[in-house]
């Protein structure tokens, strides 16, 4: 995963099972956490907290002075084949959004981990390739993700009501600039 800086302290997750706290500028290791399971999401930082997600379906809160564990949260994997790879953490308006392999989307308290709402985001059924692994794109008061196999949905950030949604099945990465949404994956690019 990719590193995140925030007011001259480097963040990055790592496949070794850690969460690493450094200062930029000098390199002085500040705190590890350790997640007993590996991580594979660039950090999410706030003003008092720093999340990451791992490859094993759950997502991870801690103090982003002390890199002390205060919540997780997670989903089982599902029976099926999945894609590897994971949904980045996305915080807004004191919420955590996040997308699991079994086809959900989260919506996480920030403080006390318990979810506000989960909606399944992959409808059609099966065992197979459910992924909801784009990052959440936040827009105006939407959410909007991707299932790898359903395509793209559009939700109430507020209650994950359903907005709307597309066939565009392997879709796996999402980018909002302006009023054009982009999605990729599977070799092809999309704009809504």
């Amino acid at each position: 995963s990719g590193p995140t800086v925030s007011r001259g302290v480097l963040y990055f997750a790592s496949g070794d099972r850690h969460l690493y706290a450094f200062r930029a500028l000098s390199g002085e290791k500040l705190w590890e956490f350790d997640a007993k399971e590996e991580l594979v999401t660039t950090p999410t930082v706030t003003a008092t907290q720093v999340f990451v997600a791992s490859q094993s379906e759950a997502v991870f809160a801690v103090d982003k002075e002390t890199g002390a564990w205060k919540w997780q949260y997670r989903r089982d994997p599902p029976s099926g084949f999945t894609v590897r790879g994971t949904s980045r953490p996305v915080v807004a308006e004191g919420h955590l959004y996040m997308g699991f392999a079994d086809g959900y989307l989260a919506a996480i308290d920030v403080e006390t981990g318990v979810p506000t709402w989960e909606k399944r985001i992959t409808v059609t059924g099966g065992t197979q390739f459910l992924d909801v692994d784009s990052t959440p794109v936040i827009d105006h008061g939407k959410i909007y993700v991707a299932s790898y196999k359903d395509g793209v949905t559009a939700l109430d950030a507020k209650d994950g009501a359903l907005v709307w949604s597309t066939p565009h099945a392997g879709l796996n990465a999402l980018m909002a600039r302006g009023k054009v949404l982009f999605a990729t994956g599977d070799g092809a690019l999309t704009a809504f």
